[in-house]
């Protein structure tokens, strides 16, 4: 019983002329051959299936053949029958991937130094040869770059990329291309005729497109379909079947029925397939490649011959070609490669795949790039048409007003007459007209001082509204300002060194300066160290260890005047003396009970300066009455700052 060959094997290219789609490699070898300009290291390059190997035997036996060097090897000599049978001593291949190690590269380096025995070249064909690790290429570099006379190296591979560049520029390198589509049909057909039998024109089309380029594996399809063949005459089903590929008529429906919006056939022919045994890859993968060539029809129309489309598609392609259009096409091409890599490690993939079919049937108008750019254009027109506002100045920022009367409330002292929403404000507009109205103690009020003189009170006036934290800082430590010229110096205590040498802090500091002073105006600060004396703040009074009553102002005496009824008249003469610290405060009584009015004193018609009493915890005012004798908005501003630890030494 003989030993079957494969086809792959058995129609191995001789000679050049048998080389299919490396018409490139051939002609030059050819003219090397001829020429006698033959180099000492070759490099072939390309997808498998291509020729490399089988080129290398060609060149091989061209010049080992007993009548050559020549392009045309007899094949009947020793050398060349040698070479086919591949047992010629002095051409010897070496599978890189199982011979791999420097210790290889250096029984390969040993190996060189003998002339050849049998023929004229000795000839190393190295295959696979991106797999030699770096020591290995490290150790052949001087052998490939300055080998024996009559040596010929033969490189191929498949991945270049891995080949160290130092041994691909002492090669010759040629890049085998895939095999064009109708030249593996071609050489499909050749094969069937000389082995004597017959296949259809879809079925080599099917084997030809499953090779993608390479005639190694359309070979090898070619004999697996004869061999699931009964006769010698084969089908273009029988070729479906063998190889798992969806039949072109299947497709087709899917297709139409797609391109009519018919769900239920879409869905019916694609349960048809998956009952056959179709793989759901298989089926996408196909209906990816049939849209695709609708597009290229689409685009080339009747010059599609070199557009690798088959040509049992071709009737079908131009009917339903004009039924879709490109944009409808693009987007089926576009939901079929979303479907499949939903495939990718789904366990549902027929759900997946019916989910495309029922988007790709029931698709709403898709609207084209040129349409979208009409849209565009449209609205932009629309839109230039219409009103636009002008573009304003910058907002600057507000200055600070004053917080509503139940956070801080305003004096009533000298309001002539309350209002009616005001009830409880009567006891104070009842006071004799004689009193003068207190006014607000926000220091930001005050007229600056002269040149030289202490302008802290106005400054920290201005501070407060750039920036609430500095200003509590510099208000608890700081200790003068005095300006002169352009430039405001500010005493500030040497042990918050740290704090206001920020940049930040500077930056706030200059601002309030300029706001307050004019443009131009600097600050500069000067830490004292010491037992330095701080000004009297308007609002703000130092805590002392034990408080000390400081007699009021001398005009408080002869401006009270006695009054018929009761009035808090004794609350404008609180401002002025130092507050005592915080008191607890008692718990509120019922809105409903106004306040009663504290008593005052009888006025007193000596010089003696009156006693100022121990202060009273007030109770707690309505939500609608203005607190009298409050701290200054300051002092609460301050407080507010101590609780939310902006303020590191607390002093009130």
């Amino acid at each position: 019983m003989s030993t079957y060959l494969a086809l792959y094997r058995k129609w191995r290219p001789k000679n050049f002329e048998d080389l299919v789609g490396q018409e490139h490699v051939a002609r030059t070898l050819s003219n090397a051959i001829t020429g006698s300009k033959l180099a000492h290291a070759y490099l072939f390059t390309g997808p498998r299936g291509t020729g490399k190997t089988s080129t290398a035997r060609i060149f091989a036996k061209s010049l080992n053949c007993a009548s050559g060097p020549t392009v045309r090897p007899c094949e009947t000599c020793a050398a060349c029958e040698g070479i086919n049978r591949g047992n010629f001593p002095d051409v010897i291949e070496i599978d890189a991937a199982s011979n791999r190690g420097v210790d290889d590269a250096r029984d390969l380096r040993d190996r060189v130094r003998f002339a050849p025995t049998h023929g004229r070249y000795k000839v190393f064909i190295i295959d696979e040869v991106h797999m030699l690790t770096n020591e290995a290429f490290n150790a052949l570099l001087k052998t490939i770059e300055e080998p024996p006379p009559n040596l010929v190296f033969i490189l191929a591979t498949t991945d270049v990329h891995k080949v160290l560049p130092t041994i691909i520029s002492r090669c010759q390198r040629f890049d085998f291309q895939r095999i064009a589509f109708t030249d593996l049909v071609g050489r499909l057909r050749f094969v069937t005729e000389q082995e004597g039998f017959s296949l259809e024109t879809a079925g080599l089309e099917a084997i030809a497109k499953r090779a993608d380029g390479g005639l190694r594996d359309a070979l090898s399809l070619l004999d697996q379909v004869r061999a699931c063949a009964s006769t010698e005459t084969i089908s273009a089903t029988d070729v479906f079947n063998a190889l798992g590929i969806v039949s072109n008529e299947a497709v087709v429906n899917i297709v139409r029925s797609i391109a009519d919006s018919q769900v239920v056939p879409a869905i019916e022919g694609l349960q048809a397939l998956l009952a056959a045994g179709f793989d759901h890859h298989g089926i996408i993968r196909e209906l990816l490649e049939f849209f695709r060539h609708m597009m290229l029809v689409g685009v080339a129309g009747d010059r599609t011959q070199a557009l690798e489309i088959p040509e049992a598609q071709l009737t079908a392609l131009k009917e339903l070609a004009p039924r879709l259009s490109m944009p409808e096409i693009l987007y089926a091409m576009e939901v079929l490669r979303e479907t499949e890599n939903l495939l990718k490690g789904s366990n549902q993939m027929t759900v997946w795949l019916e989910m495309a079919l029922i988007r790709l049937s029931q698709r709403e108008e898709i609207p084209s790039v040129t349409d979208l750019m009409r849209r565009v254009a449209a609205l932009e027109e629309r839109m230039s048409g219409g009103l636009q506002p002008a573009p304003g100045p910058r907002p600057t920022a507000r200055p600070q007003q004053a917080p509503p009367a139940a956070m801080s409330p305003a004096p009533v002292y000298a309001q002539p007459a309350p209002t009616p929403a005001s009830a409880p404000a009567a006891p104070a507009a009842a006071a004799p007209a004689a009193v003068p109205a207190v006014p607000d103690p926000v220091p930001v009020a005050a007229e600056p001082a002269a040149e030289g003189g202490d302008d802290l009170v106005t400054f920290l006036g201005v501070l407060a509204r750039v920036h609430r934290s500095t200003h509590s800082l510099l208000e608890q430590h700081g200790l003068y300002a005095r300006r002169s010229g352009a430039t405001l110096t500010v005493g500030i205590k040497a042990t918050m060194r740290s704090f206001f040498e920020k940049a930040d802090r500077k930056v706030y500091l200059d601002k309030a300066a300029v706001q307050a002073f004019g443009p131009g105006v600097h600050t500069s600060l000067a830490f004292e160290t010491g037992d330095t004396a701080r000004p009297k703040l308007a609002g703000v009074s130092p805590a002392p260890a034990v408080p000390t009553p400081v007699p009021p102002a001398p005009v408080i005496p002869t401006a009270v005047t006695p009054a018929p009824a009761p009035a808090p008249v004794a609350t404008p003469v609180e401002v002025a003396v130092p507050v005592a610290p915080p008191q607890p405060v008692p718990q509120a009584v019922p809105p409903a009970a106004p306040p009663e009015p504290r008593a005052v004193p009888p006025a007193t018609t000596t010089s003696e300066p009156p006693t100022v009493a121990p202060r009273v915890p007030d109770p707690l005012p309505a939500a609608d009455e203005p607190v009298g004798g409050a701290a200054p908005r300051e002092l609460v501003n301050r407080t507010a700052d101590i609780f939310n630890g902006r303020v590191i030494e607390p002093t009130l």
